[in-house]
């Protein structure tokens, strides 16, 4: 499948997904979801570790302006209850 299918396939642009592949952009959730079901993997194999799924979650969901507090509380959730 070629970038251009699986954008289609997807429902982005053939741009945004440039981008992505490029890591000039980060896709939201719901486009991550889509894309790793279209792949036939789990969410996870598309990030490399998971310490870069914490940080992924957290730039996607700090998109929604979170405060200090909220996003010191996502970290702690993401690592499992443990402050970082």
């Amino acid at each position: 499948m070629t970038q251009m299918e699986l954008a289609d396939r997807i429902g982005v642009t053939r741009a945004a997904m440039s981008r992505y592949v490029k890591g000039e952009r980060e896709p939201r959730f719901v486009t991550i979801a889509r894309i790793a079901q279209e792949l036939r993997i789990d969410v996870e194999e598309l990030v490399a570790s998971e310490d870069e799924l914490i940080e992924s979650t957290i730039r996607i969901v700090a998109r929604h302006r979170l405060t200090d507090e909220q996003r010191a509380r996502l970290q702690a959730a993401l690592n499992g209850g443990i402050d970082s």
